[in-house]
């Protein structure tokens, strides 16, 4: 008999929920651990990665973008130009040339 596993895809939310220990976060263990013994599988998009991702750097007062584009600079070892004082504490990370910054 060949049967076809149950498929679980998991939402942003499901992620957090078990991230932050939440009510429903033992579902989402179960589940996790019935991947692994191959009962179910389970798809989780790039965009709910990238959203609990952000989320997290949010919290943590760290912009998505900028880790995107800095990412990007030290792939292709290029320059980053910009005018963003948030890449002041990844100058000995990336390449870059400031831009005048705004005054306010």
């Amino acid at each position: 008999m060949n049967e076809t596993k149950k498929i679980c895809i998991l939402d942003t939310s499901a992620i957090l929920t078990y991230i932050e220990d939440e009510d429903g976060s033992d579902y989402v263990e179960n589940l996790l651990i019935d991947a692994e013994k191959g009962i179910v599988d389970i798809y989780v998009s790039f965009i709910s990665l990238t959203e609990v991702f952000y989320i997290t750097l949010r919290e943590k007062d760290e912009p998505l973008a900028d880790a995107y584009i800095a990412a990007l600079c030290q792939i292709h070892n290029g320059i980053l130009v910009h005018k963003d004082p948030e890449y002041e504490k990844l100058a000995s990370e990336i390449n870059e040339y400031r831009l005048p910054y705004k005054l306010s």
